[in-house]
């Protein structure tokens, strides 16, 4: 299960969907520099592609085309701190500029920090609240209910306007300040499609035409302008940096990258969604997303994200089922298979599977789907059905011993259990999560157990391909490496991508058997003497081919696109 499309040749497994084809004609604009021919910057940690960045960009960008695909605007821009590469990408025509919702909070800070540190305001004056706006029933207008008259620091009316968004406080500080400041660091910053026309919640002034405005690009300048602090103490610069940290907003970003250090500030009204900021993982970005008439618009500034940190940064979306906080319980596969769904939906993309005996993280519930993590640190939607929750289930899973399937498949009474699944062990004999007793026999080993990797591998020559897949039934190429990696008690990461990132990598010139190989979007299990095992899309299922062209069968593809090798640790 390699970067989806990212390879054209139809050899390799698991690309990020490689051919598929846009319904709508203009959906995907390429960044302005690919379109323009001029080069991206080569420097930097994405530099471990090998070369691959333009073809991976592409990928990407189809990526992003098929899930803004919901019939409404949506505009990004984007900068990576630790290499300076920036890019645009919209999927329409023409006018780029957006209502600016609550966007056009940030330069209001700025403007006023601007000020304090011309000595011409101070953060610290209290001012009165002299006017409520809004009924209370906004999410996060708190200060809509506070008597008038009550006096404020502007610190704190900074505060509340940027991590609750609150309106009250927005139209006080604008009442302070007035509109000119603003305008004075839009245009110091070189900001011009921002506009500050309107205060907050003045819907007779956007009647009229008068609507404060931005694009995606003005927001990543800005964020830019922050992120360097020229016009500011360090002190204050990392004091706005903080309070973008505390947005109570989580619907959007957030939503998908809840374990990642996020700054940000959203934006919402009728119609439009927007969510800008800072992601730091191992690498450092800038990310503006702005949407307007959006079919589920938070939900897809949520997986629009998340696609972009995966492509740059595709071993910050592991991590262990600890680590996320807003779980709401636990499960087990209870079902000899299972398809994880991009979306709770049957007609969604498969992702990948899970099988009998997996523990699921619950993320969340949706009709008769449930949201989930697997122990890989995979997201994907499951129908409940197939998951039990019976705490006396989990408990004595969390304590037992554990056996686990090891041929690819293993008939067990009149069930068919694929390799992978795990079952509890107790004596001589096995139990699943259907309560059912099997005895310990030829193809179930013991947890306590490794097999080994290779050999493991090399049993599912013939198993049919199938994209996502991780059983006996059909398998991905990544899925062939990680299942064969876990019953030798090595665990990888899902995904091919996350694999070549997650090893230390070696060169053709040193593979020894057993060594993972990597190419465009896919990865294989050399056997030494130039064959390589791998499932391959293209002859549909689980082979050995050689590298070596004086060999049979030769695959020139692999030859010519074989980047490089990873040996995995001792088992």
């Amino acid at each position: 299960m390699g970067r989806r499309g990212t390879t054209r040749d139809p050899s390799p497994a698991r690309g990020r969907h490689p051919g598929r084809r846009l319904e709508h004609p203009g959906q995907l604009l390429l960044p302005l520099a690919l379109r323009t021919g001029q080069p991206f910057p080569r420097s930097g940690p994405f530099q471990a592609h090998h070369g691959r960045s333009r073809e991976m960009r592409e990928a990407l960008f189809a990526r992003l085309a098929e899930i803004a695909d919901r019939g409404g605007r949506v505009s990004i821009a984007f900068h990576h701190l630790d290499s300076g590469e920036k890019w645009a990408w919209r999927n329409f025509e023409g006018e780029k500029t957006f209502p600016a919702a609550s966007l056009i909070k940030l330069p209001l800070m700025a403007a006023c920090y601007r000020l304090a540190g011309a000595g011409k305001i101070f953060l610290n004056e209290r001012v009165l609240l002299s006017e409520a706006v809004g009924d209370g029933k906004e999410p996060f207008d708190d200060l809509a209910h506070a008597p008038l008259g009550e006096y404020f620091t502007l610190r704190k009316l900074i505060d509340r306007m940027i991590t609750e968004s609150d309106n009250t406080a927005t139209n006080t500080l604008l009442e302070r300040i007035g509109f000119e400041p603003v305008r004075e660091l839009l245009d110091a910053w070189g900001l011009k499609e921002t506009k500050l026309e309107r205060k907050m919640l003045d819907w007779e002034s956007r009647r009229v035409g008068r609507e404060n405005t931005t694009t995606a690009e003005d927001m990543l300048s800005f964020l830019l302008q922050l992120q360097r602090g020229d016009d500011f103490p360090s002190a204050w610069k990392e004091e706005m940096w903080g309070l973008l940290t505390h947005q109570r907003d989580k619907t959007k970003m957030a939503r998908r990258l809840p374990h990642l250090d996020l700054a940000h500030k959203t934006g919402e009204i009728p119609n439009i969604r927007h969510d800008v900021g800072r992601i730091k993982a191992t690498n450092s970005f800038l990310l503006a997303v702005l949407t307007e008439n959006l079919e589920k618009a938070n939900t897809v500034i949520g997986r629009l994200s998340e696609a972009i940190v995966r492509h740059y940064d595709p071993l910050e979306l592991i991590r262990p089922l600890s680590r996320l906080e807003n779980a709401i319980g636990e499960g087990i596969v209870s079902a000899p298979l299972v398809h994880l769904r991009r979306e709770p939906r049957h007609s969604s993309e498969m992702v990948s599977q899970a099988l009998l005996g997996t523990r699921f993280l619950l993320l969340e519930k949706e009709g008769t789907w449930f949201h989930v993590q697997t122990p890989d640190g995979y997201l994907g939607w499951v129908r409940e059905g197939n998951v039990s929750v019976d705490p006396d289930l989990l408990a004595e899973w969390a304590e037992g011993e554990k056996a686990v399937v090891v041929e690819p498949l293993l008939r067990l009474g009149n069930r068919t259990l694929s390799c992978g699944s795990h079952l509890l062990l107790r004596g001589d004999e096995v139990f699943s999560p259907l309560k059912e007793r099997y005895p310990l026999q030829k193809g179930i080993l013991r947890m306590s157990e490794r097999a080994d990797f290779t050999t493991c591998a090399l049993s599912f020559v013939g198993t049919p391909y199938l994209w996502g897949g991780k059983s006996g039934w059909g398998i991905d190429c990544s899925g062939l490496t990680q299942l064969a990696g876990h019953l030798a008690g090595i665990e990888l990461p899902r995904d091919a991508d996350q694999q070549e990132a997650f090893l230390p990598r070696i060169g053709r010139e040193s593979l020894e058997r057993g060594d993972l190989v990597f190419f465009p979007g896919h990865v294989g299990i050399y056997l030494g003497e130039g064959a390589l095992l791998h499932a391959s899309a293209k002859a549909g299922e689980v082979r050995i081919e050689s590298i070596d062209p004086s060999k049979e069968p030769y695959n020139p593809w692999l030859d010519s696109n074989l980047l490089d090798g990873a040996r995995l640790p001792a088992y």
